[in-house]
């Protein structure tokens, strides 16, 4: 029981720094590389997708918002959803796999 708690307790620390340093940006699709898993938007900036997304459901040109965190030196995308996101459609992220 106490390694148990104290594993509760690592996950809890690992897992808040992360929370804090996530972040949000937005704008259209200008390149969509599935086999790498990746996408770029209007701005430069280049995200590697959650892996389970499925990125086929995306196309250049469509506005997103992106969920992402810095993590050694590139941005990884939390989440992937249309702009303008109404809660009905919850995007691509890592937990619902598409």
């Amino acid at each position: 029981m106490r390694i148990a708690g104290s594993l509760v307790f690592a996950a809890v620390l690992t897992a808040t720094p992360l929370a804090a340093c996530a972040a949000t940006t937005s704008g259209d699709i200008s390149h969509i590389d599935r086999a790498a898993g990746s996408l770029v938007l209007d701005n430069g900036a280049s995200f590697q997708a959650p892996r389970r997304a499925e990125l086929s459901r995306l196309k250049s040109g469509e506005k997103v918002a992106v969920d992402y965190v810095m993590q050694h030196g590139k941005l990884d995308a939390l989440a992937i959803r249309p702009a303008n996101f109404n809660g009905n459609n919850p995007g691509l992220d890592a937990n619902l796999g598409g």
